[in-house]
């Protein structure tokens, strides 16, 4: 069910890291302020950061100086202090900087520049910054050799690499390779091992103690041809290895692409100019190869994005201010449960387990729940366990016994249950075919209606005398470790039988 609501640990529900998941279920968080495309970002302390990007408010292509931080624990944005005016223009923010991080400050260099009129832009620069996290303060670091935009910058072993990019004049793709030592600023940029394949708007990632660089393109605009080619820096020998190519050549990517879970994950991106993709790939290294994940809820290009607790956030991109938090997960495998709806001393149907109506159970693995408290963190068990019936009409012991998920306000009886319940099954998380039947063998009293983790299995069934039964299969997502059957929206609802496996 896709729901459209530096290394880091897994949050409950998540994939484990030595899983090699390929499935993201997709939720929205909150959007950024301002839409906004090619902005940095860095991920310090639990908490995504935006800086700089081409301003929504103002026409194509201005620098905006504003920043921001995500808290994921608030679901919030919150700005913090602009960026420092640069290349002595008198005007903040930056876009194709590269951008990264350590743990308690954030470091970028090169870039586009706000022009001195504050209303286009200046295709390079020098200048390289740390902003503190803590302080709210932004400090100037030694200037790169050349000025240069739309590289990337990496931190390793307390060292910045920075590499790729164009030149001033956007009239040449630069290998240069510049290293700066944290600890020895005063050395300076240092060159070493150029790109083997000079090109911009690349990714890149640290992994393993290699600095990696990842698609991008060659050239600018309508003249791009993107770049399939991705390699890896080994500081200790200053030597660039080519390792297995992308699916497809891939531009766009400088703030969304990242390491996860001993894995490199792109994420969107641009494959020609202009034409943004969904698509999202991860990189084994000890394998060499790249798999396709699930892709973005939607195209997108020059957005930000990283992994918090075990999830993906990605921002922006496409001038747009919207912000997906991603959950990834492996696929649930061998996984079989058949259950029949009866009373506890009829017989059970070869092959299933009896559910005679107790409430949840956490030991059992599955039981009743209050309708009411699904829309809740916590599920309030229910025992519908009067509502059970053996009509003993039919051979088939399946159709011949059911559970009154709703029973009807008329009926007079005192044991019956009239609260509406809903039915739950604990799972590990990942995809499942679910089978569901409802109908009754003797009466036609009932509208039923079945959703199964919230998607509609069968919609306003209502039986007749030659029609009695109707079974419908869905295949959905179970994210929170249990698969939800409910009957809202129907009247006098009675559920046969379930039955759940990997699909």
């Amino acid at each position: 069910m896709l729901v459209v609501a530096a290394s880091s640990g897994l949050a409950a529900g998540a994939a484990d890291a030595a899983t090699p998941w390929t499935e993201i279920d997709w939720f929205t968080a909150a959007s950024q302020p301002f839409g906004n495309a090619e902005a940095q970002r860095a991920v310090v302390g639990g908490k995504l950061f935006s800086f700089g990007g081409f301003d929504a408010t103002k026409g194509c292509c201005t620098p905006t100086a504003r920043a921001y931080a995500f808290d994921p624990a608030s679901n919030a944005w919150t700005a913090i202090r602009p960026m420092p005016a640069m290349n002595g223009t008198g005007h903040g923010g930056v876009t194709h900087a590269g951008m990264t991080a350590d743990g308690g400050a954030i470091y970028f260099a090169g870039g586009y520049t706000s022009d001195a009129g504050g209303t286009g832009q200046i295709f390079g620069t020098k200048e390289a910054w740390r902003y503190d996290v803590a302080a709210d303060t932004y400090s100037r670091l030694p200037d790169l050799p050349a000025a240069r935009a739309a590289g990337q910058l990496e931190l390793l072993d307390g060292r910045l690499h920075f590499f790729g990019g164009t030149n001033l004049t956007r009239t040449t793709d630069t290998p240069e390779h510049y290293v700066l030592s944290l600890a020895n600023l005063a050395a300076g940029w240092v060159t070493k091992a150029p790109l083997p394949n000079a090109r911009n708007h690349l990714g890149s990632a640290v992994l393993d103690g290699k600095v990696y660089a990842i698609g991008g393109q060659r050239g600018h605009d309508a003249a791009l041809v993107t770049q399939a080619a991705v390699h890896a820096y080994d500081p200790a020998t200053d030597t660039w290895t080519a390792r297995a190519d992308l699916p497809r050549g891939l531009g766009h990517i400088s703030g969304a692409s990242f390491a996860m879970d001993g894995n490199i994950v792109v994420l969107g991106g641009e494959t020609s100019h202009g034409v943004s993709t969904a698509a999202t790939e991860a990189y084994d290294p000890a394998g060499n190869a790249w798999r396709a994940l699930t892709s973005l809820p939607a195209p997108r290009h020059s957005g930000i994005a990283g992994a918090i607790g075990g999830s993906i956030f990605y921002s922006t991109g496409n001038h747009s201010n919207l912000t997906w938090r991603g959950v990834p997960r492996a696929a649930a495998v061998g996984f079989s449960k058949l259950v029949n709806f009866q009373p506890s001393a009829s017989a059970v149907p070869s092959g299933y387990v009896k559910d005679s109506g107790l409430g949840f159970d956490a030991g059992r693995g599955f039981g009743w729940v209050t309708e009411a408290s699904l829309s809740s963190a916590s599920h309030t068990p229910l025992d519908v366990s009067p509502n059970a019936r053996d009509r003993e009409a039919l051979t088939d012991q399946r159709l011949d016994t059911f559970i009154h998920m709703q029973y009807p306000a008329s009926v007079s009886s005192t044991t019956a249950v009239k609260t509406p319940a809903a039915w739950e099954l604990a799972v590990p998380d990942g995809s499942y075919a679910v089978t569901v039947s409802v109908g009754d063998a003797t009466t036609t009293d009932s509208t039923h209606r079945i959703r199964v983790e919230g998607d509609v299995a069968i919609a306003g069934f209502q039986p007749t005398t030659t029609t009695r039964f109707m079974q419908a299969t869905r295949t959905v997502t179970v994210s929170d470790g249990r698969l939800t059957v409910d009957a809202s929206g129907g009247t006098n609802t009675k559920l046969d039988y379930v039955e759940v496996s990997t699909p």
